[in-house]
């Protein structure tokens, strides 16, 4: 048998609780307000009642506690109770609101709390709860632990268990006006909310019923108007039914590193999800590294950006391993994830490794700056099919542009009324640096890019495998290729239109890539006949396949006609080698071009079969 003690307490006291099956409260609080002043001791706790009893204590332990202080939960698992079940929900309000939760620390400063040494310990949300009148308890949002306003926070060394798996799932659970509906999705292991200098360590996070950990801050208190510095290393987020972490706005400079996360259920095992309006932020200066997301479902990993308040940025996601669960039968059809961008600013993809699969781009990207992608290993597995049941070949990379409707002061939309305005979001600043890039799926594409400005693509290995047949009906006129770069906006009809739009994108540069396996090293399709690019620079890289009929750099209009549309074409210093050269001599597949397109440079030479 574990024993638990107070520093304080008299050996007859102690001699006395172990003759006990449970303390009572009343005997705990008792002891606990016999603690001394010294700021430093370490309190270890005794849990064992019921789960109110358990909040109760761990709860005045929490507000009892001094700067400097260590709380020492007891081994085993000890099941807490929210707030409201055991407690006047009057009194169940923190410095920022009712804060929702079985323990919370509100205005709490330079505390730590940490599982016992044999590693065992638990906090376990009650999964019977009783009813609270004829609605279930956690019909509201229900947390484990939430802190509010507080600083230099320290939690290493337990598990919290969110239940999930053993509470209802029905929607007959909380009555409302209109019916019944399920409990709440916004239940969480750990809530912080403008809480800053914490440090999450050697922790596991088990079945929340929605998020292990969900970062947020509100603007409305100066004194700590972010959520910032919080440091999650060590730790497994384990069978979490939502995300594993969360972020939510007002949130930055937060380090993930080291942990391992399984199967997070129906969002993402990092999930950028803030609300609010454009006076939030987005997550900023944000570092994932070295982290293993092993996947069970395949889908989306990874989420990085936001869609409604300011964008990301600077996020970089580092040395991360994303595959299916290595203790899973093997499949050949990848079954492991994908990252997805969208609304975001300086964002950096590098030194990862990562199986795709077919419900996602490896790596997608929409409204986006300054991202950069390089020294990456990655497989592509995509497999889509549009509404006519016909196949959609995606990019292991791909990037496009989106539009969005501006808002405005009076009604707009299609005639009589006036046209909407709508604004579009073209991919900037992108740079793809020195990634293995392998597509797995037949006639699809390794890299693909829709309008995007200022986009350099150096010293990658494309491949494509054809391994793997594509669903839905394939076109007659389908071919893979290792980068196909798409550039032409359509007008909006009578509805809408564009106040940005471009006639001419700036310019992208190709150079030391390897190009193999494809019937298109590069292809470049304009999709309306009145945009035009001002720079296109191809120099030293090298093609080879041996696919039947390829064609190394083609550059097409949508209806093949002849007219030119790059103002300034640049091949040089290329090589070309299986299907491309013969007898030492370039074939003229190498390079098409619509008729009136001309180029400057010596396209370059014939080299061995590879």
């Amino acid at each position: 048998m574990t024993k638990h003690f107070f520093p304080n307490l008299k050996l007859s006291t102690l001699r006395h609780s172990m003759l006990c099956t449970a303390w009572t409260v009343q005997a705990l609080l008792a002891a606990m307000l016999q603690l001394p002043n010294d700021a430093t001791a370490q309190l270890v706790i005794t849990c064992g009642g019921t789960p109110a009893q358990n909040s109760q204590v761990l709860q005045q332990a929490i507000n009892d506690a001094q700067p400097g202080q260590t709380l020492t939960l007891p081994s085993g698992t000890c099941v807490v109770a929210k707030c409201e079940v055991y407690r006047p929900i009057a009194e169940c309000y923190g410095p920022a609101g009712r804060h929702m939760s079985a323990l919370n620390l509100g205005r709490k400063r330079n505390l730590i709390i940490q599982g016992a040494a044999d590693g065992s310990s638990v906090l376990k949300l009650d999964p019977a709860p009783p009813r609270i009148g004829t609605r279930h308890a956690y019909c509201p949002d229900t947390h484990v632990i939430s802190a509010h306003l507080s600083q230099f926070l320290t939690f290493r060394g337990f598990t919290i268990d969110g239940a999930d798996g053993e509470l209802p799932e029905d929607d007959g659970q909380c009555p409302t006006e209109t019916g019944t509906r399920r409990i709440s999705e916004h239940m969480y292991s750990l809530h912080l909310k403008n809480t800053s200098d914490v440090t999450i360590t050697g922790m596991k996070f088990l079945k929340a019923h929605a998020d292990g950990i969900n970062m947020i801050a509100e603007l409305k208190y100066p004194e700590m108007p972010a959520s910032e510095r919080i440091n999650i290393d060590s730790s497994q987020f384990l069978d979490n039914d939502r995300a594993g972490i969360t972020f939510q706005r007002n949130v930055g400079f937060v380090n993930i590193t080291g942990n391992i996360f399984r199967n997070s259920g129906n969002d993402q095992d990092i999930d950028m999800e803030p609300t609010g309006d454009k006076t939030n932020v987005g997550p900023y200066n944000i570092v994932i590294d070295n982290n293993v997301f092993d996947r069970v479902r395949p889908g989306v990993t990874v989420s990085i950006g936001t869609a409604s308040t300011q964008w990301s940025k600077n996020v970089r996601f580092t040395r991360n391993t994303i595959r299916r669960a290595p203790d899973l039968p093997a499949v050949t059809t990848g079954a492991g994830g994908c990252i997805f961008i969208n609304g975001a600013e300086d964002t950096y993809i590098a030194r990862n490794r990562i199986v795709g699969a077919a419900n996602c781009e490896t790596i997608a990207a929409q409204k986006v700056s300054g991202l950069t992608i390089e020294n990456n290993v990655l497989e592509g597995y995509t497999q889509f099919s549009n509404a006519s049941g016909e196949y959609s070949p995606r990019g292991v990379i791909d990037i496009k542009t989106v539009s969005g409707k501006v808002s405005t002061p009076t009604t707009c939309g299609a005639p009589p009324r006036s046209p909407c305005p709508y604004v579009l979001h073209y991919p900037a600043r992108v740079v793809i640096h020195k990634n293995t890039l392998t597509q797995m799926i037949k006639r699809s594409v390794v890299i693909q890019i829709r309008d995007a400005d200022s986009t350099l693509i150096t010293d990658n290995e494309l491949r494509t495998t054809g391994e793997l047949q594509p669903i839905g009906t394939i076109p007659a006129s389908a071919r893979s290729a290792a980068v196909r770069l798409h550039f032409g906006v359509a007008d909006l009809p009578g509805y809408g239109y564009y106040t940005n739009k471009k006639a001419v994108l700036a310019g992208w540069r190709l150079s030391g890539n390897r190009f193999s396996g494809f019937e298109d090293g590069l292809h470049i399709y304009r999709h309306k006949s009145d945009a035009r690019i001002a720079a296109i620079d191809i120099l030293a890289n090298i093609f080879s396949t041996r696919q039947a009929s390829p064609r190394g750099i083609a550059l097409q209009n949508s209806d093949d006609s002849s007219t030119a549309y790059v103002d300034s074409l640049n091949v040089n210093g290329n090589f070309f080698g299986c299907g491309l050269s013969l007898n030492g001599s370039v074939l003229p597949e190498a390079l098409v071009l619509p008729l009136m397109q001309t180029h400057v440079g010596d396209l370059g030479s014939a080299i061995l079969c590879q």
